[in-house]
């Protein structure tokens, strides 16, 4: 938060955030109207907004694919970090309501992604994963494996069902 005193007008007050994709450069044009009446201010000290750059990932996002996994049908896991940045590790646990659990950890690439598999499943069997990064923040992706001919039609022609152990 920025706060700007003046003896003339009510101080100014306000917060933003910068985008990681903005430059460090940011020009502000404020101006304020006269004050009606008395008022009085506390004071207030000024500071400088300095440049930080972030050196860890802060947040992240959890996808899967497809969405509404066929029965025996493998699923790809993307997550992706932000900032995105290279060579973070990322820790994963996958737990399904059939007994399967999987762990494991990933570095990310240059886009900030790490991608895994999990392999398809029993209809009704349903997969929770969680994705966690160095700084504790986590997020998860659920889905359930759908019979054939469920919502979505049926998988391309060259599906071949497995069925994970």
């Amino acid at each position: 938060m920025l706060i700007i005193p003046s003896e003339e007008h009510a101080p100014l007050m306000f917060s933003f955030e910068i985008d990681s994709e903005q430059s460090a450069a940011i020009e502000i044009d404020l101006s304020a109207a006269p004050i009606v009446g008395e008022a009085s201010f506390g004071s207030c000290d000024m500071f400088d907004i300095e440049e930080t750059p972030i050196e860890e990932a802060i947040d992240l996002t959890v996808t899967h694919h497809p969405l509404s996994p066929f029965e025996g049908q493998d699923v790809t896991v993307t997550a992706t970090v932000f900032p995105a940045m290279a060579g973070v590790s990322v820790t994963f646990s996958v737990v399904g309501t059939d007994g399967y659990t999987d762990a494991g950890t990933r570095i990310t690439n240059a886009n900030g992604q790490i991608t895994f598999r999990i392999p398809g499943a029993e209809p009704g069997v349903r997969d929770v994963i969680v994705v966690t990064l160095p700084n504790g923040t986590s997020r998860q992706a659920v889905y359930t494996f759908i019979p054939f001919g469920g919502a979505g039609g049926a998988p391309s022609v060259n599906f071949t069902p497995r069925v994970r152990r």
